[in-house]
């Protein structure tokens, strides 16, 4: 989700870090909405908010209405996290940021330094180029992508994979061939 801001309350708009922000920035927002007030917000639990609120997956409701991430406009209430994006940043980077960006870097940031591990990524489609990008750029020692589509194959490696192996192989041909590229 990537949008501009052409309107906003009387009161302003800042962003997450504080900053103020105004008509005509670039901005992305968080994926979800969480109240900040409930059992689960106040204990860190964000996620699992009482009254949370996914940006184009609720229905559409009268104090709900204008909250599709893709639509031509968009309602962020109080409380969204908001980031600005800067103006060198293409729409295309800043696009997939919270979704496969922020996805990824959770995954990296739980599953611990990739450095010098052999990583193991299971499709090549936005989320899977993602994580071969932050593995390779994170000092893993062998990304390797297994993904049935060629093409996808082709910008795995683009995208940092060392090898990227077809979906279609047994399950014993890929074992060894993983086995054997991270000897």
């Amino acid at each position: 989700m990537l949008g501009e801001i052409v309107a906003m309350g009387p009161e302003g708009v800042c962003d997450y870090c504080g900053c103020p922000l105004a008509l005509g920035d670039r901005v992305t927002w968080s994926m979800v909405w969480s109240c900040g007030e409930c059992f689960y917000c106040t204990r860190g639990l964000r996620p699992k908010c009482e009254r949370l609120m996914k940006f184009g997956h609720e229905k559409i409701a009268p104090d709900r209405a204008l909250i599709g991430g893709m639509a031509e406009y968009c309602h962020l209430p109080a409380k969204t996290a908001i980031f600005h994006v800067p103006p060198n940043v293409p729409d295309r980077v800043a696009s997939p940021a919270n979704c496969a960006t922020a996805t990824i870097a959770a995954v990296i940031r739980n599953a611990g330094p990739v450095s010098g591990q052999v990583v193991v990524v299971h499709g090549a489609g936005m989320p899977g180029l993602t994580a071969c990008a932050m593995a390779a750029r994170g000092g893993a020692a062998q990304v390797i992508a297994i993904e049935p589509d060629a093409r996808r194959r082709e910008q795995a490696l683009a995208f940092g994979a060392a090898a990227a192996l077809d979906s279609a192989l047994s399950q014993d041909q890929i074992l060894a061939r993983v086995k054997e590229l991270s000897a």
